[in-house]
């Protein structure tokens, strides 16, 4: 009879352990499934100023320009405020100059830019919300990528980011205007920024 016991009692704790084991495995293996995947997803997600891939970027910008009568003008170097009831930031257009391209190409336009972060909200300012003009504002330039090209990266409250934008094919004869626009407010007119010196 104990021995009978002793049976029935090793069997339920196996059983008992067997079954913890197997309910368990399941959510350890989903657990470190979900981190892998939010790892992947940062991944994706997050640009380390790592070399692009000519004709790559965050995107295109658009080929045609918005009306621009009522846009306030600026000059490279001046700091512009964009303020919104969700974002408020500064940008500057440190400079803008022409340069070669790894494959000798020329007529490219470099414009290296500055976006500080004032609200709270993460703060990206990439390649598709500029375009260049000229001053009679019936041409928008090509946008250009190169393999050093310093990318935008998404930046916190607080904190500075430097990032480039090019332009390809651009007459060094013309008169030219970059285009700002921040496509992620509605309602918000362009700004224009004279390029009145090419470094």
């Amino acid at each position: 009879m104990k021995r009978l016991w002793l049976v029935v009692g090793l069997c339920c704790g196996m059983l008992w352990f067997g079954g913890c084991n197997h309910t368990e495995k399941p959510d350890t293996d989903k657990v470190v499934s979900e981190t892998n995947q939010e790892e992947e997803n940062v991944k994706d997600n997050t640009n380390d100023n790592t070399e692009v891939e000519p004709g790559t970027g965050e995107g295109t910008s658009a080929p045609e320009l918005q009306d621009l009568s009522d846009s306030e003008e600026y000059v490279i170097k001046e700091v512009i405020s964009i303020p919104s009831e969700k974002k408020k930031y500064e940008l500057t257009i440190d400079s803008v100059s022409y340069m070669k391209d790894e494959n000798g190409k020329d007529n490219i336009l470099l414009v290296d830019y500055t976006y500080h972060n004032l609200s709270d909200e993460l703060l990206m300012v990439g390649d598709v919300r500029f375009q260049l003009t000229d001053a009679a504002q019936k041409k928008v330039y090509t946008p250009y990528y190169f393999s050093k090209q310093i990318v935008a990266e998404p930046v916190e409250k607080g904190y500075n980011k430097s990032a480039q934008v090019a332009f390809e094919d651009v007459d060094e004869n013309s008169d030219l205007y970059l285009v700002y626009t921040d496509i992620s407010l509605e309602n918000e007119k362009p700004i224009l920024i004279k390029i009145d010196k090419v470094e």
